[in-house]
Formats: C-alpha cells, sequence, structure tokens
C-alpha cells in the first residue's frame, strides 16, 4: 500500500494513494484541487497535480 501526506487546510492528511479516483485543478485564488476518492468522499488540497504525482512516484 502507498500512502501520501497531502496539504489539508493548515494541516497534513495521509491518503491511501490506492484509493484516489481522480484529482480536479482549480483555477481560483486558493488554488485548491479536489481530490475525489473511490468512496465517494471528496476533500480539498493546496497540492498541486505535479506535486502529487511526484509523491506517488517517490513511493516504493
Amino acid at each position: 500500500m502507498k500512502f501520501i501526506t497531502l496539504n489539508y487546510g493548515s494541516q497534513t492528511l495521509l491518503v491511501l494513494v490506492e484509493e484516489i479516483l481522480y484529482v480536479v485543478p482549480k483555477e481560483d485564488e486558493q488554488g485548491t484541487n479536489t481530490i475525489k476518492f473511490k468512496s465517494g468522499q471528496e476533500i480539498y488540497s493546496t497540492n498541486t497535480i505535479v506535486e502529487i504525482l511526484a509523491l506517488i512516484e517517490d513511493q516504493p
């Protein structure tokens, strides 16, 4: 199992990579991206898509 840490407001959130369904980029002033999970839940993160992909690729 692969876990990554994402920015979630002023905190960080540990996320199981296999549960991520997709990421929707947003062009708003906060620069938040919507991360949708297989469970139907979604969170907003300030990590860019490039950062998220790099975090996933860095996992063994």
